[in-house]
Order: C-alpha cells, then structure tokens, then sequence
C-alpha cells in the first residue's frame, strides 16, 4: 500500500483556515513534513489570521486561491505532493457569499455542493498530479448516524461502527430533505473518493476519517466557531446559540487527536479496504466515554477548572413553557483506529479545558468572575440537588478531601446493597475516610457522574437516580454502577444525606430476574405491613436496615428494633405502584409510591441487596407529598 513519510516529499492540506486544517498543518510539520497549506483568500480577515499563524510554523508553503467551487484551483498545489489532507468543507454557519463568494448563497445547496462538487475538484487535481499517492478524507460521524434530526433510533447501548451508514432505515423523502445535506454530503463525498482511487488502478487511495464534534485548543481566532464556539460562551456567561439555544449531548473528539490519527494513516503500510467497515475510521468517543450533555456534564468540568466562572447555560425550556427532551444516542469509540492505526485518545477533561484556556489567551472570550470562588468550607451552597450532585464528582476529580465532604448532609450514609453500610457523623469524619492513593493503586484514578434523573421530590427532599463510572490511568472505563442519591435541603442548602448503590452495573447485562426478585421482596412488605405482621416486615431486611429522613439517618441493628419502626409506619395504606427504578448484578432500587392515610401520596425508595443468597431490604427512604 502507498505508505507515506516525510522524506519522500512535500503534503497537502486543504482547508487550513479552518480548525481541522490549521490543526493538521501543524501535526506534519512537528513531524518534519514539507506543506503546502492551501488556503482560498489569504486577504480574506480569516485567511490573513491563518497566514500571520501558518508563518510561524516551519516548511509551510502557503498556495493561495484555492477554491473548491473553481474547478483547477488545486492543481498547482498538488503537483509534486506525496499525500493530500483533504480537511476543507462548506459547514451550515460557513454557508453564506461572504464566507463562499462562489456558491450560490443556498446553504443546503452549498453544503452539498462544498463537498460533492468541490472534493470531485480535489480528485481532478490528484489525478492531473504524478505524484500523489494517498487521500486522506476528513468526514463525519454524519455520515455514520445521521444529523441529530434525522438520524435513525437506536438502543441506548448501541455501538456505532465503520459499517454503518447514515442513510439506513431513514425513508428516502427524508433523507433527501435539505435538513440532512451535510450528512449527504458526507456520505455522497466518501463514496466519490473510494470511487475514485478504485478507478486509478492502484496509483492511489483514500482513506476516510470520520469525527464527532471536533474540540481543542484554538491556534489563530479565525478557528472558532461550531461546538468550540459554544464551550465558550458557557465559560463567558453567555447562552449558546448553534446548533440551537437548546442543551444537548456533545460527542467530543480532540482535534488533536484527530490529525495524529490521519497522518497514521497515512503513515500505514496497512491495506485499509481490507479492514473492517473498509478503509474508514471512527474518531469519536473520548477514552470510551461516548457523549456529554452540555448543560450539566459539560459545564461541570468547565466549573471544575473554572471555579470563580460565571458559566452561561444552553435553554431547556421552549417559549411555550415545555422542557424538552435531551437523548444521547448510542455508543462510540475509536476501536478500529486504536487498534489499526495505533491512535491514542486523551481524556474529555483535557479537551474541554484545553477549548477554555486558548480561547481567553487569544481573547475570544472574556469570563465574568463571581464575587468569591467556591471554596471547601460549609458556606458553599448548591441551589439544586443537581448541583450538589455534580459537586460530588467535581470535588472527587479535584482530590479535594475537604470540598468533597462539603458536599454531604449531615450525618451521611452509604449503604452497598450487597455488602453493607458507612456512616459518618460530620464532615471531618467523611474528609478523613478519602484516600485517592489507594484507589490508584488498583487502578482507579477518576469517576464520572451518570446524567441524574430526580425519581421523586418535595420542596426539602429529592431520590435522584444516577451513578457513576470508573476510570484507568488510560481513560478506560473499568467499573460502573448506578446509585440513588438521597439529597436534602437543610436550611436553604441541598446535600447529599444517602447513597443506595446497587452494586456493579453494566449497559449490555440483563438484570429483569434481579429487578423481579426486588419488587417482588418489597411487594411482601407491603404485603405483611398492611396486615400488621411486623414480624414479616422485620424478616424481609438485612441488618444493619437504614432509614433515611431530613437531617436524620436512623439504622436498625436487629429484627427487634425495625420492628418497633414498621409498626410506627402508620402514613401509607397499600401500594399503589411498585417498580424497579435501578438494577444491578446484585441490587435493585425499588421505586414506591403510596397512598397516604390522611391523603396525598408517598413515594418511597427502597434498597434491595443480594447477601449471601438473600434478596432483603437494607435501606428506605420516603418522601410525603400532602399534595399528591
């Protein structure tokens, strides 16, 4: 195959005022490569950025008046090139005459165009050159999923790979739908490409990169725009405005990380067709975790290292008044090009901080400071469940022993469904129980937080279903579990006053027996407490049995004095639903809700644990809506 390396001559790259482009560049000449760095108006505001950027850079050739809506523009560029890096693209926020005075000032036509038409211009002048022996092709993970408007549904778990396809199971009206010309393009360009090095006869071929959100640092201020845009605006304070105003998830690739994988491949004496999915590349999937949602995950880690940042946020409610819905769809990883190309993948953290640094230092942004950072003592105030319980992981991240306990109410408990419970008194009791040593020492050294969703809630009392992930030093996850936070509000401040983890969880696991066994425990006891065999209620729990309230945790040592508690249980009458809400290998949330005796409802969660072969209780937790 047509490996390539930088003695055997200068390289192309289209686009390089662009982020992708200025990026790739920069990857080949650190890696002692001659470019010709193809730009369309270096008199342009953005090309003169990129110029006065491309400059600094050793063995750069700047080629002007690269076009790709004029056919032979390219020509000169490529003639004597080893290698092209066709990275250049007509994006919707591009899609105007000022930004392409040579379209036709349709944006879903240019789009379009921009990559059929406009790559096909690529291809003559490849062909036209004696030299070229290997296209790399920047596309999309559009082309592999569709836009997040038309895009196929699949199962939460579901990997998208190298063999997918944008255009399956989408009716053909919709696909051809102007919404969708971006993903078109994409699709329509890497078939044109793979087309076209078959009909060289071998003298060269394509390989495709295909990338989700494309983040990193800013090199020049002309890069900014599209998602590294909108990382921006949260750290200035502002809203986002593109896609959308509204939140959603980000499938974050480092830019970085991106161009070290093209010139790999390119690098490669591999026969690409022959791979899996052909000669194709996933890049997405930061370190295996798949997507972030902006509104919460994301602005968390920029929080993280931001701290005295007053962060904007994206909408979540329409100007009707109706919160929208916000799906991640699938999974993603860069599996193929790990293990084909040997690509490296850096954690999210470092791209999402990398976004902030270089966008105040080249003063595209200007963040509002608060009037205090958040500090570790107990005058730090979390207005809303959610935002203690993203705390909670900031705090762990920052290894911050202090700001961590600060985040609990107290006294806290953990309980493990499957093998016991932790209590501690105050917040000095918590702080001196963290050890990230170790931890690292079997080979945990971060965890992210799962998107949390609230189960029930009351004005002072929140059972918020979330969970974390276990990473390695290699950003791979190693351990999950799903964890029901009990978090309450003493005065006006939430904390977190319990967790229930159900124990080790994974996506692909079916866990309906466990989750059956669970309700089925939880549905006796109901059972034996409306009947008044307290007896049985007692029998159905593991020892210690914990309760949760406001500011309150009570744990019942032995059958004796639960029972005493059960026959106190005079607020509920019978169940009215009763559900599993979490589930693990070896313990199940279970999810109540109950009439109350002097009316309104409560709704309870319940911990179920496998101990020993046994399915009891070990932790309730109720909330009373008088309203309900």
């Amino acid at each position: 195959m047509p490996a390539i390396s930088p003695l055997d001559g200068p390289v192309a790259v289209t686009g390089c005022s662009g982020f992708t482009g200025g990026h790739m560049v920069r990857e080949l000449v650190l890696q002692g490569y001659q470019v010709r760095a193809c730009i369309r108006d270096a008199n342009s505001w953005r090309g003169k950025d990129c110029v006065d950027y491309l400059n600094r850079l050793p063995r750069v050739e700047i080629v002007d008046g690269c076009d790709l809506f004029t056919p032979g523009s390219y020509h000169a560029a490529f003639n004597g090139c080893t290698a092209v890096f066709h990275t250049a693209a007509v994006l919707g926020n591009s899609a105007n005459l000022e930004s392409q005075p040579l379209g036709s000032g349709d944006t879903s036509m240019d789009v379009f165009n921009g990559g059929v038409i406009g790559t096909q211009n690529i291809i003559d002048a490849i062909n036209a050159s004696s030299s070229v022996r290997r296209l790399l092709y920047t596309s999309s993970m559009a082309a592999v999923r569709g836009s997040r408007h038309t895009r196929r549904t699949s199962a939460p778990d579901y990997e998208w790979t190298e063999t997918d396809w944008a255009y399956e199971g989408i009716e053909p009206e919709v696909w051809e739908s102007p919404r969708n010309a971006y993903a078109r393009s994409k699709v329509e360009t890497e078939r044109l490409v793979n087309a076209a090095a078959d009909a060289s006869g071998g003298r060269w071929d394509a390989i495709t990169m295909a990338p989700a959100m494309i983040c990193g640092p800013v090199l020049f201020r002309a890069q900014v725009g599209q998602w590294i845009e909108q990382l921006g605006r949260i750290a200035a304070g502002l809203p986002t405005a593109w896609p959308s105003k509204y939140d959603m998830y980000y499938d974050i690739i480092d830019v970085r990380d991106l161009v070290k994988a093209q010139r790999l491949a390119a690098e490669s004496a591999v026969d690409h067709g022959s791979t899996h999915g052909g000669p194709r590349y996933v890049m997405h999937g930061t370190g295996g975790h798949s997507a972030l949602r902006l509104g919460t995950e994301v602005r968390a880690l920029i929080h993280e290292y931001f701290p005295a940042f007053v962060l904007g946020e994206p909408a979540t409610v329409t100007s009707s008044g109706e919160r929208i819905t916000v799906e991640a769809n699938g999974v993603n990883d860069c599996k193929k090009a790990k293990s084909v190309l040997g690509a490296t993948i850096r954690p999210v953290e470092d791209t999402i901080r990398a976004v902030i640094e270089t966008s105040i230092e080249l003063g595209v942004i200007e963040p509002k400071r608060s009037e205090a950072p958040a500090t570790g003592s107990r005058t730090a105030s979390f207005s809303s469940p959610e935002d203690a319980y993203w705390e909670f992981f900031r705090a762990d991240r920052a290894q911050d022993a202090e700001r961590w306990a600060d985040v609990m109410s107290y006294p806290h408990v953990r309980v493990a469904a499957p093998t016991g419970t932790a209590s501690f008194e105050t917040p000095e009791a918590y702080a001196s129980n963290a050890s990230w040593d170790a931890r690292k020492a079997t080979g945990w050294v971060l965890s992210r937080g799962a998107e949390p969703v609230r189960l029930h809630e009351s004005p002072d009392k929140v059972h918020l279903a979330g969970g974390w992930t276990r990473y390695n030093i290699d950003n791979e996850p190693i351990l999950s579990n799903r964890v029901t936070y009990v978090l309450t509000r003493l005065g006006e401040r939430w904390g977190i006053q319990a967790r229930f983890g159900v124990d080790s969880f994974d996506e692909g696991e079916n866990y309906e027996t466990a989750a059956a066994t669970a309700v089925e425990v939880v549905e006796r006891f109901h059972s034996a407490l409306g009947s008044g065999d307290f007896e049985a209620c007692a029998r159905l729990c593991h020892y210690p049995m914990t309760e949760v309230g406001i500011g309150e945790v009570a744990q019942f040592e032995d059958a004796a004095t639960a029972r005493e508690r059960f026959a106190a249980m005079t607020d509920r009458n019978a169940a009215s639903e009763i559900r599993a809400a979490q589930m693990g290998s070896r313990g199940v949330v279970v999810s109540v809700t109950a009439r109350g005796q002097a009316g309104g409802t409560v709704n309870s969660v319940f911990l179920v644990g496998n101990r020993e072969e046994q399915w009891r209780i070990a932790g309730i937790s109720a909330i009373t809506d008088p309203q309900g």
